[in-house]
């Protein structure tokens, strides 16, 4: 399985000043695993890289110029069919994560915050029911 996938959100107006978010684009790849009757095992590898934009912060009450940020994600996923409608969902997402750059203007005076990349680790689990 695979998909390819683009977002965009249109800006708005906050106290009259526009709020925008990064167009964002990727793909995903991955895979289903057969174990046994109603057992299965996915996998899923997923890259996402968001645009660089500027929105204004309610925060600061200045405009914010945010740089190109990245994400590269893998999701592992068990799914159990333990009611002919109703499946559990239990999931770990690993993924390494860049935030972006933000650069904005406080007091005549230029300031930049900067953040390295950074792993994340994700557990849950969802149960779904189908009618």
């Amino acid at each position: 399985m695979g998909s390819l996938f683009a977002s965009a959100t249109l800006s708005d107006d906050v106290f009259g000043e526009k709020v925008s978010a990064p167009f964002t684009y990727g793909a995903s790849f991955g895979g289903i695993f057969f174990l046994r009757k109603n057992h299965q095992w996915t996998g899923t590898l997923r890259v996402a890289r968001a645009m660089s934009y500027s929105a204004y912060s309610i925060q600061l009450q200045e405009n914010v110029n945010y740089s190109d940020s990245s994400v590269v994600s893998f999701k592992g996923e068990y799914l159990w069919d333990f009611m002919s409608h109703v499946q559990l969902r239990p999931f770990a997402v690993v993924a390494i994560d860049q935030q972006p750059t933000q650069s904005f203007v406080t007091n005549n005076e230029k300031r930049t915050l900067e953040y390295t990349a950074g792993t994340k680790v994700t557990l849950g689990a969802e149960l779904r029911a189908t009618f």
